[in-house]
């Protein structure tokens, strides 16, 4: 079980952008002027996103499984409300995006705990990758225009967080592999990996694989989020 707080955000449903993320060319840009990261830096930064995404997969089920109850004036929650979150709704719905999301969730727990186990993560340091200052961007999405939200929409922003979790985990192994940013013309390949990118990040690091399997899960399933059945 898990509890989802009710913010104005949440109960508004601020739209996400459902294209490429521009957050992801600051972040990009952030990492090319920061050549100091550590090893360790990008590890537990992978871990900070990847449990954002995580966070906003939860978000998401929720928003889609309570749709047109919320539609139609039935939601029975406030702001500030703390609601129970099952995993069993999600894998009970028949509704293709929240069974992506139920199948997806256990994956991405499991790899996030082996990671911060097995590098001794704290939540202090993952709570730092959220900062902002002058030489940094926050991992949070900003403010968003608020308009209605569509059914379409909410199943394109599922698409786009399973998408940004592939191309981070994608964008930082590279670097903690080679100990630089990947070449500008493989943002696409690091978006829509093929093989040939999994080949290109192939190691023994203990740390690489639980990423590139999620990243291979992910890349594998997230269409279904579109299936029709």
């Amino acid at each position: 079980m898990f509890l989802l707080l009710i913010t104005e955000t949440s109960i508004k449903w601020i739209e996400k952008i459902l294209t490429f993320n521009p957050i992801i060319k600051s972040l990009i840009k952030v990492m090319i002027m920061n050549a100091e990261r550590t090893y360790r830096d990008l590890i537990v930064s992978t871990v900070a996103i990847v449990n954002e995404r995580y966070q906003d997969l939860l978000h998401l089920g929720m928003n889609l499984v309570s749709y047109e109850d919320v539609k139609d004036g039935f939601f029975p929650f406030e702001t500030g409300d703390m609601i129970p979150i099952y995993i069993e709704v999600f894998e009970a719905s028949d509704i293709p995006a929240v069974q992506a999301i139920a199948h997806a969730l256990p994956t991405i727990r499991e790899i996030i705990f082996s990671l911060r186990s097995l590098n001794n993560i704290t939540e202090e340091e993952i709570e730092s990758m959220y900062e902002t200052d002058e030489n940094d961007i926050s991992l949070k999405h900003g403010a968003r225009e608020l308009k209605e939200v569509t059914w379409t929409s909410l199943k394109s922003d599922v698409y786009v967080c399973l998408s940004e979790m592939v191309f981070f985990i994608n964008s930082n192994t590279y670097w903690m592999k080679y100990g630089h940013e990947q070449p500008d013309d493989s943002e696409h390949d690091f978006f829509m990996p093929e093989p040939e990118t999994y080949a290109l990040l192939a190691t023994d690091d203990t740390n690489f694989q639980p990423l590139i399997r999620l990243s291979k899960y992910l890349n594998m399933h997230r269409e279904s989020v579109w299936s029709t059945t």
